[in-house]
């Protein structure tokens, strides 16, 4: 009989925890000598191969190496980082446990991105990311593979387990076959360097959370001009009247009951957005809305 699920959520109590023996199993294998082997998932666990290698970490330089090879230094504002190495640097806190694979697929897929990005900055110089922008898209990037690969939250919202990839040697399993071996536990909190904790050590949830939130706000605004485009009195002098008139980096405005409806979020986008609230402070100041965990975490 599976075990129930735990969980303080009241709409999943009493259901089946069907992973839970795949789960444990999982890592046992990877805590053991032998390690977990590819062939041997595929037996138990066959989706594994979509998200196992989210979980692999690489060294400092093979992050460094892939990230000059990839970033256009002038999509960045020009304030904010003088070259490509300080620009690695400012972000590579935010970044450290983030796998190869990620990487590459965030910067071939937002090539487009980036790219025109680099042709409005050419026009305005003060235009452009962050670098801080730029890590809580990478985060995001990595927290949208591992839903859409179906990664356990286990092993990567609670305690990121980090794994090493070594080749396999067992002379019975498949010739593409991989060890995984944990190289590492991370509660999602920044690496103690001068720079994380220059950064205050929190969790890496509130850049990716960040970056969620501002995605939503796009989607919002797009859905927003669609509807204002519908009206009779429809002008451009009305359009930029209502847009300058809301607040939109505030999430309250997409809480809203009255408002639900012209946003078009979905029944977990508009989850996320309550879940917001209980985990962060929002603050309306003179310098704007500043968000802010509720408490710092820190390890030590």
């Amino acid at each position: 009989m599976s075990e129930i699920f735990a969980t303080n959520h009241f709409s999943n109590i009493g259901i089946p925890d069907k992973t839970r023996k795949r789960r444990k199993r999982f890592l046992t294998e990877v805590q053991s000598e032998n390690g977990a082997h590819s062939s041997e998932m595929r037996q138990y666990w066959e989706f594994a191969r979509n998200w196992r290698n989210l979980l692999v970490t690489i060294p400092k330089a093979d992050i460094k190496h892939i990230f000059v090879e990839y970033l256009d230094i002038n999509i960045l504002k020009t304030s904010n980082a003088k070259d490509i190495d300080e620009a690695f640097e400012r972000i590579y806190p935010y970044i450290a446990s983030v796998s190869k694979r990620v990487l590459i697929d965030f910067f071939e897929k937002q090539d487009v991105v980036h790219k025109t990005i680099g042709a409005l900055k050419r026009n305005k110089p003060n235009y452009g990311l962050t670098t801080h922008m730029l890590a809580q898209d990478i985060l995001l990037w990595e927290t949208k593979l591992f839903k859409s690969t179906k990664c356990p939250p286990l092993y990567w919202e609670e305690n990121r387990i980090e794994l090493m990839e070594i080749p396999c040697e067992d002379d019975d399993h498949r010739w593409d076959c991989k060890q995984y071996h944990q190289d590492g536990v991370t509660e999602w909190l920044d690496r103690e360097t001068i720079r994380s904790r220059k950064i205050g050590l929190q969790r890496k949830n509130f850049m990716s959370d960040q970056a969620k939130l501002k995605e939503l706000k796009f989607k919002a605004i797009g859905s927003y001009i669609e509807s204002l485009k519908k009206e009779p009195d429809y002008s451009y002098e009305k359009l930029s009247e209502k847009l300058v008139s809301i607040e939109w980096s505030h999430p309250e405005i997409y809480l809203k009951p009255d408002l639900q409806d012209l946003w078009k979020f979905t029944t977990e986008e508009k989850a996320f957005c309550e879940q917001y609230f209980e985990i962060y402070d929002i603050q309306v100041t003179e310098q704007g809305v500043m968000h802010s965990l509720k408490q710092n975490e820190r390890v030590y």
